[in-house]
Formats: C-alpha cells, sequence, structure tokens
C-alpha cells in the first residue's frame, strides 16, 4: 500500500485539485482502518515534543551550574562555609529529572537544610562537569561534605526520600 501511496504522490505532484483530494481521501481511509496507528502515532509526536521542552525553574534556593569549574568552586566554597552541597545531574529529555524537579526546589527551601547549597547541573551542557562527578544516569543526586575532598553520598534515580536521607547523613558529618 505505501510504495502504491508513493507512486501516487508522485502523480498528484503534477495533478489537479481532484486528484490532490483522492489522495488525501486515500490516507483518510488508511488511518480509518487503522485507529490505533493513528493515536500511536500522535503518543509519539506528542512524547517528542514534550521530550524537547526543558525542564522548567521550580524556585527555591538551586544554582545553576555550567561548567566543571563552576561545579569546583562551588563545592570548595561549600566547605569553607562548613555547609554541605546537594547536586542534582538531570537532563532536559529525561522524564524523572522533569518529575522530581519541584520536589528538589522545595528541599531547598526546608529550615532543615538551611546548611546545604543546592545545585543542578545539566549534563547535555556541562558533560565536564558530569565526567568530574563520574555521573552514570540521569537523575544522580550527589551530596558533598567537605567539598570536593570527601566520597559524596551517591543517588542514583529520582527518589526524594534516599536524597534525603543521604543529605541527613551528611549534615550528620558536619556537626
Amino acid at each position: 500500500m505505501f510504495e502504491e501511496i508513493g507512486y501516487r504522490l508522485e502523480a498528484i505532484m503534477s495533478a489537479d485539485f481532484e486528484d490532490l483530494q483522492e489522495y488525501l481521501q486515500s490516507w483518510v481511509d488508511f488511518f480509518r482502518k487503522r485507529p490505533t496507528l493513528l493515536l500511536s502515532l500522535g503518543m509519539m509526536m506528542y512524547r517528542l515534543y514534550t521530550s524537547t521542552r526543558p525542564i522548567p525553574d521550580h524556585g527555591g534556593n538551586v544554582q545553576a551550574i555550567n561548567s566543571k569549574e563552576e561545579l569546583v568552586a562551588a563545592l570548595e566554597s561549600a566547605a569553607k562555609e562548613k555547609k554541605a552541597a546537594v547536586v542534582d545531574f538531570y537532563a532536559d529529555w529525561c522524564g524523572p529529572c522533569k518529575q522530581i524537579a519541584p520536589d528538589y526546589a522545595r528541599l531547598s527551601e526546608e529550615g532543615a537544610y538551611k546548611r546545604a547549597i543546592f545545585l543542578k547541573v545539566n549534563v547535555d551542557k556541562a558533560r565536564d562537569a558530569m565526567q568530574y562527578a563520574e555521573v552514570q544516569c540521569m537523575p544522580t543526586f550527589k551530596v558533598y561534605a567537605k567539598g570536593t575532598k570527601d566520597a559524596p553520598e551517591t543517588v542514583e534515580g529520582a527518589d526524594m526520600k534516599q536524597v534525603k536521607a543521604a543529605l541527613d547523613k551528611t549534615m550528620k558529618k558536619l556537626k
């Protein structure tokens, strides 16, 4: 059927309005017989559209990091101030990253974590920072106690309970 439609398309390019109308009707008939195919194509297009939109800024006290140098400077600054540093490594195309972003922003505003700084790194824009932190999947959260000198607590996946547990464990190290 698709070959037939291809041949008809060539004929239509040089045809009149009636031939074009007949060609379009053949497509309508094709999809009437296959409604699930039409639905599947629509869903694929919607997913493609939503996957290319950047993650919106959800507010909070979260600082965006755009390079390895910025990441190292932020971690060293946190260490000097005796603060924990929580880093969210995410990607715009990552569904779980989009789901957990509002929770991460809310976590950054909680009073219990005033002695922590919250950072986020878009791995597609700051690949050097991702490689420096040895990130393997998205989202990955790394919680540092003493800047770049310590081995961070690592949480892979969109589990805010684990992120809070890692942050609580790190905050105890700072006391």
